[in-house]
């Protein structure tokens, strides 16, 4: 084997990492409020590729099906595994969903952590499951 190939095989295989992380981002997004999973896709680069598959199915498709496999597995990897971290506070705290975005949710934290438990959840705050 020579290093050429060996190169191109590497390479290969860190593209399918990166578009498997990249759909587990997208997953995320689609289930995290206030974050959507189609600005994630356009914002690393796979939207306009997957409208041009989904416009026309029988150009390129088994190319296209190998191209997105990595992203939709990663996309269904990100749902369920950010889901049930999502889910678990809404369990344990019944009266407070975290129905916040990632964004606000540093700022929550913070306030949360000046104030005992107990207050911050009663006290209109929201979100503090932290």
């Amino acid at each position: 084997m020579t290093t050429t190939e060996t190169n191109n095989k590497t390479s290969g295989v860190m593209d399918w990492i990166i578009r498997l992380l990249k759909g587990v981002m997208v997953g995320i997004g689609f289930i995290t409020p206030g974050l959507s999973g189609g600005v994630l896709a356009v914002v690393f680069g796979i939207y306009e590729r997957l409208m041009r598959f989904l416009g026309n199915l029988r150009d390129k498709f088994v190319q296209n099906v190998l191209f997105f496999l990595p992203v939709g597995i990663g996309g269904v990897i990100g749902v369920v595994a950010f889901s049930a971290w999502w889910i678990l506070p809404s369990r344990t705290m019944p009266g407070n969903s975290p129905c916040c975005s990632l964004a606000s949710s540093w700022v929550l934290s913070r306030r949360c952590s000046r104030q005992p438990a107990r207050k911050a959840a009663n006290g209109g705050t929201g979100c503090c499951w932290f």
